[in-house]
């Protein structure tokens, strides 16, 4: 059996950028008795685990490494049949004596993967656009600090690299074989951890339309969730949106089939999200009467009147909510309250405008604020610099 050597077990966190977002199986080779990857794991479908591994102390699980591929196996000892598939691409350990591990990716994983990858590379545009509508496509290859942006409503899936967000309060940390879901056009800053021109970040990115939503949820009678869904939610992909996201990437290369098949396989996709993890996010965005759809209507009205003073209680008539349920609702989606909100947008719109006028004042004065001091002390507060001197900064590569 030449599937790579079985490695040790350290007691720290570890990641498998090799396998991430895969089901794999996890063979025990230990004498001693053993548990698996902490949290989130699953058994193999119609197969129950057995009770020695589903009684192990947290003191005994693994973390578990790729393998290394080409190596001879280390070990004569032919692995235990008990074994589970984990659906997470870390695992912890507190172990106290050493343990190895064989990880097997399920057949057919790595494959697709590393398709998906050699198709994005090669379709990649300093656009994002592609031949297909609504399918983005993103090649990255310097990290860069934070930097402001707004997500738009989109499903993103990550085939290589790391990024990380934040929106408000909340920071999110996705990687290769995880999917991002914004059901509302956000400000969020964010940037690219560890990546390089050898080993770029690739993306692809489907737009999410209400309509489309609407449509799927007209033909299957799927649960409504109760509550407010976060706007922003990060999950790993199963093997079957992979391998549909795949197909999607490989009508890139053959327009005439695209024009056929992109529009059903865009579905199969949205429909794989919508049956999932965090699929009461999607379902909302197609929803009419949901808490959800009312917010999206006082966003819209935000951005579209970013430079004006506003109370409250008119944005939620907009939205057709009474002000305490519109403020506990956006703050619920958004991490921000209404007024933070219209500031993140105000000084991402003032950021845009100094790349074309060193005219402080007049911006500041354009996106709304009334006191060009407060507008210099919160534009330093969130782009590390005074307005005048980030402009600067920014514009020094051009020069």
């Amino acid at each position: 059996m030449k599937l790579g050597a079985a490695v040790p077990v350290l007691d720290e966190w570890r990641f498998l950028p090799a396998v991430t977002g895969q089901l794999l199986k996890v063979v025990d080779l230990s004498v001693d008795q053993t548990g698996l990857c902490e949290s989130r794991v699953d058994d193999q479908p119609g197969q129950a685990a057995p009770t020695s591994d589903r009684t192990a102390s947290k003191r005994d699980r693994l973390t578990c490494f790729p393998l290394s591929p080409g190596l001879e196996e280390r070990h004569a000892r032919p692995p235990r049949k008990s074994w589970k598939w984990a659906a997470r691409s870390r695992c912890r350990t507190t172990i106290r004596r050493p343990r190895t591990c064989l990880i097997v990716p399920q057949p057919g994983t790595i494959g697709r993967v590393e398709e998906l990858r050699a198709l994005l590379t090669k379709h990649a545009r300093p656009d994002l656009t592609t031949s297909i509508e609504d399918v983005l496509v993103s090649r990255t290859t310097t990290s860069g600090p934070p930097a402001p942006a707004m997500t738009g409503t989109i499903l993103a899936f990550v085939a290589q690299g790391r990024k990380r967000i934040a929106l408000g309060d909340r920071v999110y940390d996705y990687r290769a074989g995880q999917y991002l879901v914004a059901s509302i056009d956000m400000p969020i800053t964010g940037n690219y951890v560890g990546i390089s021109p050898q080993e770029p970040a690739l993306g692809i990115g489907l737009v999410l339309r209400p309509e489309n939503v609407a449509e799927l949820l007209l033909r299957q009678d799927l649960p409504k969730t109760p509550g407010t869904p976060e706007g922003l939610a990060v999950s790993d992909a199963t093997p079957e949106l992979i391998d549909a996201v795949t197909r999607l990437a490989r009508l890139l290369d053959h327009p005439r089939d695209a024009r056929a098949l992109a529009p059903l396989i865009k579905q199969e996709i949205l429909w794989r999200v919508m049956t999932g993890e965090q699929g009461a996010v999607v379902r909302q965005l197609g929803t009419r009467d949901s808490s959800l759809s009312h917010i999206a209507k006082a966003v819209r009205w935000i951005r579209e009147n970013y430079a004006e003073s506003f109370k409250v209680g008119n944005v939620a008539r907009i939205a057709g909510m009474s002000e305490s349920a519109f403020y506990r609702n956006f703050q619920a989606v958004t991490a921000m309250s209404p007024i933070q909100f219209q500031k993140q947008i105000r000084l991402q719109e003032a950021r845009l405008l100094l790349t074309t006028t060193r005219d402080v004042t007049g911006v500041s004065h354009r996106v709304g604020y009334d006191s060009p001091s407060q507008f210099s002390r919160e534009y330093r507060r969130q782009f590390g610099a005074p307005p005048s001197r980030d402009a600067a900064l920014r514009l020094e590569p051009a020069l």
